[in-house]
């Protein structure tokens, strides 16, 4: 997508996945190396900030189809995550976070007790 002038910014596509204690988010960042990149935690959003930048052999007469420029992306969170324990991960281009989900936000099993048996009463 073209912006103003010929600066070309995209918006990278993020998944989302539950598993038993975390939560998964995934970014799909290609040619994003790791400096470029800025991940923060802010108001109950996940934030991704960085630039993914114009290879210097394309830069003269070059055809890309790729866009390339600044990026932002901002996840609401919802409640009862961890965010202090939030980890990344960057690999081949894909951003993987972990958000682990808080103890008191996690299912825990009820035990329920059975009743004394009642007996009956004949009149």
């Amino acid at each position: 997508m073209l912006q103003s002038g010929s600066q070309w910014t995209f918006s990278p596509v993020i998944e989302t996945a539950w598993g038993d204690s975390m939560l998964h988010l995934r970014a799909i960042l290609p040619g994003v190396p790791q400096q470029d990149l800025k991940v923060s935690v802010q108001n109950n959003q996940l934030i991704l900030e960085g630039e993914r930048r114009t290879p210097e052999t394309f830069k003269n007469h070059g055809q890309a189809q790729l866009a390339y420029g600044k990026f932002y992306a901002a996840v609401t969170l919802p409640s009862g995550l961890s965010v202090d324990k939030l980890t990344c991960r960057l690999q081949d281009g894909i951003l993987d976070i972990q958000i682990p989900v808080s103890e008191q936000m996690k299912p825990r099993q009820i035990q329920i007790q059975s009743g004394e048996s009642r007996k009956s009463i004949s009149a």
